[in-house]
């Protein structure tokens, strides 16, 4: 049986590990060399909602603008800020195409895919997979307490099988 801390550390080195660890670092070895996650900074921006509660997009694509002039080497878009979970799996895959449209490179961003829901999480990781960010962000089921190490790892075997991505 995997252990929690052997699945927390292959989710870390398939999904966002080289953002936190150099190239040539020795602990960095299970990092495919094809990951496109560069070194740096990459700053967790907060989406900026306007009066009828949808996203912001001009607002939001200039503050990233404005993050990315700045010095930092990317942006976390839907993740760990927390307001992810308020908007809908059509409104998340909205954002991330105007942000794009409006001149974000995707290979500078890493994108909040997990959800409580494992098919959720599959629809939106293919479809940040589709635009080609640099990272997905799947954190594991949050809602549930609980779940066990098989749990954790079945969670993200199934999420894995159904993306159908060999270079997630």
């Amino acid at each position: 049986m995997i252990k929690r801390r052997e699945v927390l550390t292959m989710i870390a080195s398939l999904i966002a590990a080289p953002a936190f660890m150099g190239e040539n670092d020795s602990k960095n070895k299970s990092v495919p060399s094809n990951n496109k996650l560069k070194n740096g900074v990459f700053t967790a921006a907060l989406t900026p909602m306007g009066n009828n509660l949808n996203a912001d997009y001009p607002q939001l694509i200039n503050h990233m603008k404005w993050l990315l002039s700045r010095g930092n080497d990317g942006i976390g878009l839907l993740g760990s800020t927390g307001e992810a979970n308020s908007f809908s799996v059509e409104e998340r895959m909205n954002i991330l195409e105007a942000v794009i449209d409006g001149g974000i490179p995707a290979d500078k961003l890493i994108v909040g895919t997990g959800c409580s829901s494992i098919t959720d999480t599959i629809t939106l990781t293919r479809h940040a997979h589709s635009k080609k960010v640099a990272g997905k962000l799947v954190s594991p089921p949050f809602y549930y307490k609980g779940i066990t190490d098989k749990g954790l790892e079945t969670y993200f075997e199934k999420l894995l099988e159904h993306v159908g991505e060999n270079d997630l």
